[in-house]
């Protein structure tokens, strides 16, 4: 399986729920080298802080308006 095939199975795997660990773990049940699972992870994990910049407000917190411009 290439990087990209375990990136997307690392994806499936997180969109049905399941965490990062669950997922490396059934890959690697299924026969996949840790280090190739490892490398797939931290490009996900890379994308998820990319994604997160913007911080996203609390559960019960309303989102603070953007102010007008002037």
């Amino acid at each position: 399986m290439s990087e990209e095939d375990l990136i997307a199975a690392l994806k499936n795997a997180l969109e049905r729920g399941e965490t990062i660990e669950e997922a490396k773990l059934s890959l690697l049940n299924a026969g996949y080298k840790r280090s190739e699972i490892e490398k797939a992870a931290k490009v996900i994990e890379g994308l998820k802080v990319k994604k997160s910049r913007i911080p996203k407000p609390k559960f019960g917190e309303k989102e603070i308006p953007t102010p007008p411009k002037f």
